[in-house]
């Protein structure tokens, strides 16, 4: 039915030795934990969390040098829901998509700052949402990377929005240094007036050796209000 898995009032480390954890639970909750390290196995998913459908709860836990040879560096999640209560991620990285976050149909939910740092991946330095809709109202981001095979390339060194629907939540205090790719049909919906520039991208290149979308000249890719 559930699963919990909690350090004590200080914050306790797993180092995960070239290993993750895979969770398919209708609930599973972790609190005040550390992970370092992740897998290295062949496309492999999640350096340290894959999670398929169901709730996932994680509070003040941190993910530091996790790298999953595939997609999701800290975490890949596939359907269901995550909630980030206070999660920092740095150092991790993915060999195609989502430095730290890789979503793919499901729901994201935050509540207090969740942060990005030194993360990298081919796509998505920090995030890659192949689709659903995604809140990080206070995301934090810095110095995070995404692979450029091309000048013309946009890869979205902060987050990678893919394809038709997918949705990124910004708030006022959410800050960005790197770029945003926006795909087609994709949006960044602001929930609060932005204090803080947020970069996009949304080239095209024909010449590319795979599909790129791009939105249409004039179409929105912005929703809400407090910004310019």
């Amino acid at each position: 039915q559930g699963c919990n898995a909690s350090g004590t009032a200080e914050t306790q480390t797993i180092n995960l030795n070239g290993h993750n954890i895979l969770a398919n639970s209708k609930m599973f909750t972790v609190s005040n934990i550390e992970f370092n390290g992740g897998t290295k196995e062949y496309l492999s998913n999640g350096g340290a969390l894959n999670l398929t459908a169901g709730i996932t709860e994680l509070n003040n836990v941190s993910f530091k040098n996790c790298k999953a040879s595939n997609n999701g560096g800290a975490i890949y999640k596939s359907g269901g829901e995550l909630k980030l209560n206070s999660v920092t991620f740095s150092g991790c990285t993915a060999g195609n998509y989502g430095g730290a976050l890789y979503v793919s149909g499901a729901t994201v939910t935050s509540s207090g700052t969740v942060s990005f740092t030194s993360c990298s991946a081919t796509r998505g330095g920090a995030v890659y949402i192949a689709s659903g809709d995604v809140h990080l109202d206070r995301m934090q981001e810095s110095s995070c990377t995404a692979a450029t095979i091309m000048s013309s390339q946009a890869s979205g060194p902060a987050v990678y929005l893919d394809s038709t629907g997918t949705k990124l939540y910004l708030g006022s205090s959410a800050k960005l240094n790197d770029a945003v790719y926006v795909a087609a049909g994709t949006k960044i919906a602001v929930v609060s007036a932005l204090a803080n520039t947020i970069k996009l991208q949304c080239i095209f290149s024909s010449t590319l050796p795979y599909t790129m979308t791009t939105p249409a000249i004039g179409a929105t890719v912005l929703e809400g209000s407090g910004y310019t």
